[in-house]
């Protein structure tokens, strides 16, 4: 995924919250899964353990998924704050520059 600037930082946060609740909800599922593997051993219930395999394998792979596209927006939430510092402090820069400039010529006129 290509970096893209102006994000909006606010809807980078409300998408890592989605996906907060996406990475627990798939880790629950595989949990219940898990249980339901053990409660139907300890109890002599058939089940079908290939397809209960994977459900759980593709729980696991979704959730990994879901980490990776955090990690992403992660990323992207960083590289828009300091994008946005550098901006700013390049700007910053720029005025002090100028000002600086400004002060320089009227030194330069008075001397002469």
């Amino acid at each position: 995924m290509p970096y893209q600037h102006n994000t909006s930082l606010k809807g980078l946060r409300a998408c890592k919250g989605v996906l907060n609740e996406l990475i627990g909800g798939t880790a629950e599922l595989a949990a219940c899964f898990h249980l339901f593997r053990t409660m139907a051993a300890d109890t002599g219930v058939q089940y079908d353990s290939d397809a209960l395999d994977e459900c759980i394998s593709m729980l696991t792979v979704m959730n990994r998924l879901m980490y990776r596209q955090m990690s992403e927006l992660k990323h992207r939430q960083m590289m828009d704050i300091v994008t946005r510092k550098a901006v700013s402090g390049l700007e910053r820069l720029g005025s002090q520059a100028a000002c600086l400039t400004e002060a320089t010529e009227e030194v330069s006129h008075e001397r002469e």
